[in-house]
């Protein structure tokens, strides 16, 4: 699960970050204060000029918590201004100054090495004033990238064109090759894994973690034709199982959950190790500062029931959980299915609740939702960064009162999530934070919170006539920015 960004975007702003520093009273003593010096000739769609302005407001938005449920607070949690309520309630933003409009100043809690590659994501995307309609922004965000949108029919398709304001000398990084985007947005799983096999559209691809495929098509694979068509890599990506700590209140409660779980009859439902590997944490020991993760799970995957049952003895629990899934994907819900089997055996009966894909991450940040649920984490803001794992998915708010949004389990302990809120104001190396990060992670994880299932291995099939095809590290699936089609 990548941060999402409220609103939409479909482009961004291209700059570069200059360094700069003066003292200040930040509570993390020298205040840091990068520059973010915008390219010239930078336009909207509609021709209007890009200004310092439209990016500080398009991360204004994502302080406005009352209207975006999913809006993502990396970069908020670095900046320095933690009682900011959006542009909505709040008023001006401190921790942003325009002095110009190419200029953007960012007022940081701390140093911070990643934030160069935080700062370049959709966080920043520009976002014009004056064509703000708040949620429905989705239906059409104002493109500063080379494509926008011609038409989208929510849940069912969308089509990028190209963007004619979009000027491809300010932007080294992107081919931006094929001339439209065509997104089907509603077709099952099953029939884009034989749509891909078979070539059937040769301009096709997906954007599916784990290649659109079913668990059981990996076999083609191997035939000649379909494997020069293949892309694969491990990738950033890790999918775990969330317990509504809110519901599931007993540390031993969820711990126990955890230790029944047979995760390599879930690896099974991934397609087998072709597909992913088995982890026992969010973070792994290529990251910057790791250290070491411990848990009672079983590395091969095998379920401990007897240990459980211990855990459980002389409890009260609840006799009945709920398990929700995106409806888009059978993989999900045979998961579900294989916990259905788990827990029968704690004598806990798992009903699966089927929750419209399209909807899904906006269910379990509000009311609904239900006591276990599947996510998934791609890279970070810098893929070797532990803090950019760990603060987004078990972290607090940005004001550290309660749990943060990308934080599913909902996550709360009164001195381990302080400690995490003051870690944000910490100077330091990305070795010595990583390491309190990850320290911290694993005294999170001794209660058991989320269950690790699956680093993914994608293989992605794309169509016969797409070129320089390659899986993106950071959202898992193929990099549209680089890839073409042959004439």
């Amino acid at each position: 699960m990548v941060p999402r960004r409220p609103g939409g975007s479909t482009g961004d702003h291209r700059a570069r970050v200059q360094p700069a520093r003066r003292r200040g009273p930040g509570r993390a003593g020298p205040q840091v204060l990068p520059k973010l010096i915008s390219k010239k000739g930078l336009k909207f769609e509609d021709g209007t000029p890009i200004t310092s302005k439209d990016i500080k407001y398009g991360v204004e938005r994502t302080y406005a918590r009352d209207v975006y449920t999913q809006a993502p607070q990396e970069l908020n949690a670095a900046l320095a201004d933690d009682s900011y309520k959006g542009p909505y309630s709040g008023g001006d933003f401190k921790a942003i100054d325009t002095p110009d409009d190419r200029t953007v100043v960012f007022h940081l809690k701390q140093p911070f090495a990643e934030f160069p590659a935080l700062v370049s994501r959709s966080n920043t995307a520009p976002v014009p004033k004056a064509e703000d309609t708040k949620l429905d922004y989705t239906n059409h965000p104002v493109s500063s990238g080379p494509y926008k949108i011609q038409s989208y029919d929510r849940g069912r398709s969308m089509k990028l064109v190209r963007n004619d304001q979009w000027n491809p000398a300010t932007d080294p990084n992107r081919t931006a090759l094929p001339d439209t985007f065509t997104f089907t947005l509603s077709t099952a799983q099953a029939t884009i894994s034989q749509q891909l096999l078979a070539d059937s559209d040769p301009t096709a691809v997906t954007l599916d973690s784990n290649g659109g495929l079913q668990a059981s098509d990996a076999a083609e694979l191997n035939k000649p034709d379909v494997e020069k068509r293949t892309a694969g890599g491990l990738l950033g990506c890790t999918d775990v199982l969330d317990f509504n700590t809110e519901t599931i209140k007993d540390p031993d409660v969820r711990k126990a959950l955890a230790l029944s779980i047979d995760r390599s009859a879930v690896q099974v439902q991934y397609g087998g190790e072709r597909f992913g590997e088995l982890t026992q944490s969010y973070i792994n020991s290529a990251q910057r500062g790791y250290v070491e993760q411990h848990t009672d799970l079983d590395p091969t995957g095998k379920p401990k029931l007897d240990e459980a049952k211990k855990l459980l003895a002389g409890k009260t629990y609840p006799k009945k959980l709920v398990y929700g899934y995106a409806d888009a994907n059978p993989r999900y819900k045979n998961v579900g299915t294989v916990l259905q089997q788990n827990f029968k055996q704690l004598g806990i009966d798992l009903q699966l609740r089927p929750i419209p894909t399209a909807n899904y991450y906006t269910v379990l940040a509000g009311d609904q939702m239900p006591d276990i649920a599947r996510s998934g984490w791609c890279g970070g803001a810098d893929s070797g960064s532990v803090r950019t794992t760990v603060d987004p998915n078990l972290g607090p708010s940005v004001d550290g009162k309660t749990f943060g949004f990308s934080n599913i389990p909902r996550y709360y302990d009164p001195k381990i999530s302080r400690a995490m809120y003051e870690l944000r104001g910490t100077n330091g190396s990305g070795e010595e934070l990583g390491r309190k990060w990850a320290t911290l992670f694993d005294q999170a994880m001794q209660s058991y919170p989320l269950v690790p299932l699956v680093r993914s291995y994608t293989s992605s099939v794309v169509g016969s006539k797409v070129r320089n095809a390659q899986v993106g590290y950071f959202f898992g699936g193929i990099d549209l920015s680089i890839i073409g089609v042959q004439h």
